[in-house]
């Protein structure tokens, strides 16, 4: 009835398991890689727009740490009460290795909040940006995480209001 497709020649997916079925008018059937799925290693043709999802960290005492589990866009609200505030090594690296996104870091009202960076965030010349200080002021970083222990951070614009 069904035939078994291969996770990682067939479809990506865990190496166990059940083959993906699709539902049809007579019931469940196999899906078929490039048709019904993206297929690994064969090159795909989107036909409307594509985004990671977005997501708020939650603040623990004044520490910020994204989870790339969570999505590829990491929003930071700094709280001008808990500042200056630290942003951790990302939940999940070890297992998103090659994502990229935005770590997007907005001032509080107050303004003048300022933060470290874990080790694992790595800048050109060594050095990390100076956030904008003006009170909603929005700094963007891009990253790219390249190994499990280092996340290359560049600095897509400063003092987006």
């Amino acid at each position: 009835m069904f035939a078994n497709a291969d996770a990682g020649t067939d479809y990506v997916g865990p190496t166990t398991g059940s083959a993906i079925q699709k539902a049809s008018s007579g019931g469940l059937t196999a899906a078929t890689a490039g048709t019904d799925y993206g297929a690994p290693g064969t090159a795909e043709t989107w036909t409307a727009g594509q985004s990671g999802g977005q997501f708020t960290p939650t603040i623990s005492g004044s520490t910020f740490t994204c989870d790339f589990n969570q999505g590829n866009h990491c929003i930071i609200n700094l709280v001008h009460a808990s500042c200056p505030c630290t942003i951790a090594a990302p939940s999940n690296l070890s297992s998103r290795v090659g994502i990229t996104g935005v770590i997007s870091i907005a001032q509080s009202s107050s303004g003048a909040d300022t933060v470290s960076w874990n080790s694992v965030f790595k800048f050109a010349g060594a050095t990390a940006p100076t956030l904008s200080t003006g009170a909603n002021d929005v700094d963007d970083f891009g990253f790219y995480a390249r190994t499990s222990s280092a996340v290359d951070v560049g600095t897509f614009g400063l003092n987006f209001h």
